[in-house]
């Protein structure tokens, strides 16, 4: 399958780091970060196929995410970059540092870990989906809407970021139909047959599942030169909820490079 030309944000000088957001995400998820990480690094903040401004494909999976990166470093002539990636952005990163493992220096992985999960979104794709976008004046009548279907007020406040309007009408950014369909190899991951042996930190949040003990065994498997670092109260977004802190495991870890 065709790689799809992806959209993203740059700032700073220096060494490349590339940044890949989540589900549901965006490049706009980093803007608060990534300016603090471009004093000493080429920030390039991308958004994956089916979010934030880069094209909808019908197809989703970590083979195909990790092409679409492949083609975006060529374009932007990078031979070797860091690579820092959330949620299923992490997993795209993942993917491609073992099978790309000569266009990748390090990887930083935030509260993922290369398993399975269960499939905790197709409730907020179908809320989406439901939403009658039809004469809804802003995002504050969205929210309304949602509010039986998505009881979570951060939860909500992060979907609803994907809304933009286009005609004066409000219509989803992303690619809620292929998201959907490709949701069995999101919340997967098909191992690759190789390793990446270079240095590779994961951190996690400490009030989040998604990294436990139990993922240990399967992160050195694939990354045997890993580190896991914890930051203290903070869920599954510790860029956002303790910014200092996220910071300082990460700026430590690409110090050490």
């Amino acid at each position: 399958m065709a790689p799809i030309k992806l959209n993203y944000r740059e700032s700073g000088d220096g060494a490349p780091l590339v940044i890949l957001h989540g589900l549901f995400g965006s490049a706009r998820n980093w803007h608060s970060v990534a300016p603090q990480l471009a004093d000493n690094h080429w920030v390039i903040c991308v958004d994956l196929r089916d979010h934030g401004n880069s094209p909808h494909g019908p197809a989703m999976g970590y083979q195909v995410m990790a092409n679409d990166l492949k083609q975006l470093l060529a374009a932007l002539d990078i031979d070797q970059t860091s690579i820092l990636g959330h949620s299923m952005g992490g997993k795209t990163t993942m993917w491609f540092a073992p099978t790309q493992p000569r266009h990748v220096e390090s990887l930083i992985v935030l509260d993922i870990a290369p398993v399975t999960y269960s499939d905790h979104y197709s409730h907020h794709i179908a809320a989406m989906q439901c939403l009658q976008l039809d004469g809804l004046l802003n995002r504050r009548a969205a929210e309304q809407q949602l509010t039986n279907t998505v009881t979570d007020p951060v939860i909500r406040q992060f979907l609803l970021q994907n809304l933009t309007r286009q005609s004066g009408m409000l219509r989803w950014r992303i690619n809620l139909d292929a998201i959907q369909h490709g949701l069995p190899a999101i919340v997967a991951f098909p191992p690759p047959t190789a390793l990446f042996s270079e240095p590779c930190r994961f951190i996690r949040g400490a009030k989040s599942t998604n990294v436990t003990t139990d993922h240990h065994t399967a992160i050195g498997r694939l990354f045997p030169n890993a580190s896991i670092t914890t930051v203290d109260n903070a869920g599954h977004w510790p860029h956002i909820e303790r910014p200092a802190e996220f910071l300082a495991a990460t700026a430590d870890f690409l110090d050490l490079r």
